[in-house]
């Protein structure tokens, strides 16, 4: 009886050490979601990158039939994998930021060097609510109606396009477009509607409910939001552009004077002896970038003051370093700022 109660609390230990050690393994990221590429060298993909997080193993498709897999090293944010599509197939390695919310990496084709090199931003995707001017081309089942008005609720949308019609939809595997049924005195069917990223405009297709084919399209243009949705659906840029004075916590990390250029979200720089690139998303004070030069590389995520006078936030190098920085604009090099 003894020898069975030791030897059960031997296994029960080593089952909790096991769990202990995988959930140790697991990534302190989420990388699900859609993302946006842009790099030099050959680009993996032109459009949207969509990826499937499972514990530490991932899953994407970009274009029409790409497809990437792989698993982050343990303990790391790197992860290493593959990639396939209509030019064949290689090798890619893909290194996170802390935040979550960018990566950096290379691809390549097999047994070579990298083909490209690439960095990547989180799509955040803005509502769906607010008025569409339409219009409506097909038989006559849908009604050839000029306005339609959308409301988002997480990933269900509902709405309207006339007297005594609906709409009701679900955001599809791809976050821009949705899915759904339509219904109106004339009849009722299918529609599935693809938005443009800035949800400004959108192309469709219609059908009823029979139909596996489409009888009809449909293309929509934004008109006036209504007040209550501007909360919502508003997109405040604060810009990052400019010239920083910069000092930090640790001698490994010398940057000095940060010059920093923005295209929209994305943010280019430099600093003496190296680089920096990355980006600020919409709606957002938080700016990730990635950093290399002659003394290492790593990430910086720099959280802006409201009045985009000053910064502070942590830097990390890819060797294990870690130290907190402070960043104050050069306001006689931003004089729009004085």
């Amino acid at each position: 009886m003894i020898r069975i109660r030791v030897f059960l609390s031997a296994l029960v230990a080593a089952t909790l050490l096991c769990a202990a050690v995988a959930q140790a393994q697991e990534p302190s990221v989420n990388a699900t979601g859609t993302w946006r590429l842009a790099g030099s060298g050959e680009p993996l993909t032109t459009g949207a990158l969509r990826i499937e997080q499972t514990g530490a193993t991932l899953a994407g498709s970009y274009g029409t039939s790409g497809q990437i897999n792989g698993s982050f090293k343990p303990g790391t944010l790197q992860l290493d994998g593959t990639w396939s599509d209509n030019r064949g197939n290689g090798w890619l390695t893909l290194r996170f930021d802390p935040s979550g919310n960018g990566f950096s990496g290379e691809w390549g084709y097999p047994s070579t060097k990298p083909a490209g090199s690439f960095v990547g931003s989180r799509i955040v995707a803005t509502s769906f609510a607010g008025h569409y001017t339409i219009t409506v081309s097909g038989s006559q089942e849908f009604p050839p109606a000029r306005r339609m008005t959308l409301h988002q609720l997480g990933q269900n949308v509902v709405g309207n396009f006339g007297p005594y019609t609906q709409l009701t939809g679900t955001l599809t595997t791809d976050p821009n477009t949705v899915m759904g049924s339509w219904k109106a005195p004339t009849g009722e069917g299918w529609i599935r509607l693809h938005f443009a990223l800035d949800r400004k405009s959108f192309q469709g297709e219609w059908g009823l409910r029979s139909d596996t084919d489409a009888r009809g399209h449909i293309e929509g243009t934004s008109g006036h939001m209504p007040a209550a949705m501007h909360v919502v659906t508003s997109a405040y840029q604060i810009s990052a552009q400019g010239l920083w004075d910069t000092a930090t916590s640790s001698t490994q990390f010398a940057f000095g004077i940060l010059r920093l250029q923005q295209r929209g979200v994305v943010i280019d720089g430099s600093y003496n002896g190296g680089h920096v690139h990355g980006t600020l998303p919409r709606d957002s004070h938080t700016l990730t970038l990635r950093w290399k030069g002659s003394n290492g590389s790593g990430y910086m995520t720099l959280r802006l003051a409201e009045d985009g006078r000053t910064f502070e936030g942590m830097v990390t190098s890819d060797s294990g370093g870690r130290g907190s920085i402070i960043g104050r604009r050069n306001v006689a090099a931003s004089p729009a700022l004085r």
